[in-house]
C-alpha cells in the first residue's frame, strides 16, 4: 500500500476465498470493505 500511494495509485483491490473467514476479517480490519465479484469454477463432473 506504501508503494501505491506513492506512485499515486487511487484504488487497491485484493482477492480472498469466500470461506477464509480469518482473511476477510483480516482484510476488513484494514479498510477493504467492498465484495467486487465472486469467482465460479467449473469442471467436469
Amino acid at each position: 500500500m506504501h508503494w501505491a500511494r506513492l506512485n499515486e495509485a487511487t484504488c487497491a483491490c485484493l482477492q480472498v476465498e469466500a470461506a477464509n473467514a480469518g482473511g476477510r476479517a483480516l482484510y476488513k480490519g484494514i479498510g477493504f470493505l467492498t465484495e467486487l465479484s465472486r469467482y465460479h469454477y467449473r469442471r467436469r463432473p
